[in-house]
């Protein structure tokens, strides 16, 4: 079973260990989109310092394979933080493994239903990259702008 978690404090060394071993693009970094990304593996330091700004996020998912499973985590990974207003919600870090494409639309639709809907009280979720081909998903309304995408619960009259 693989499922998106919160990083914890156990898992922090399997995670940074993970990272060590793993080939991840750094698609968005420090709340920027990062286009020139290319897969790589995080040495310790680097680990450290991407897994601290995990850490001080408001929500860092990580996901994780079940016991079963060889490979301890999957293919993305997000840190996301939480506006004053508790409304909007800032991707700041995105790990994706390949096919990066997908990943990237994997890891952003999977922050956006562990943290919009019933269970928190925020409303969009504003990633710095354009999405397209979302269009699978009925219920995500998307905004796309030039640099940024803004997420959110699609209304039935349309829009967000």
């Amino acid at each position: 079973m693989i499922g998106p978690i919160f990083l914890t404090s156990d898992l922090i060394l399997p995670f940074k260990q993970h990272l060590a071993d793993t080939d991840y693009h750094l698609v968005i970094h420090k709340g920027m989109s990062n286009p020139q990304s290319t897969p790589r593996r995080h040495i310790r330091e680097h680990a450290d310092k991407l897994i601290d700004r995990f850490l001080a996020s408001d929500y860092p998912l990580v996901c994780k394979s079940g016991s079963k499973s060889s490979v301890p985590f999957w293919n993305y990974h997000a840190a996301v933080t939480v506006s004053e207003d508790r409304k909007d919600l800032f991707m700041t870090e995105l790990l994706v493994r390949e096919p990066e494409e997908q990943n990237i639309s994997k890891g952003i639709v999977m922050a956006f239903y562990m943290l919009i809907g019933d269970r928190y009280p925020h409303e969009r979720l504003i990633v710095p990259l354009r999405l397209t081909g979302l269009d699978e998903y009925e219920d995500i309304g998307l905004l796309p702008a030039l640099d940024q995408t803004i997420l959110g619960v699609k209304k039935k009259e349309g829009g967000l």
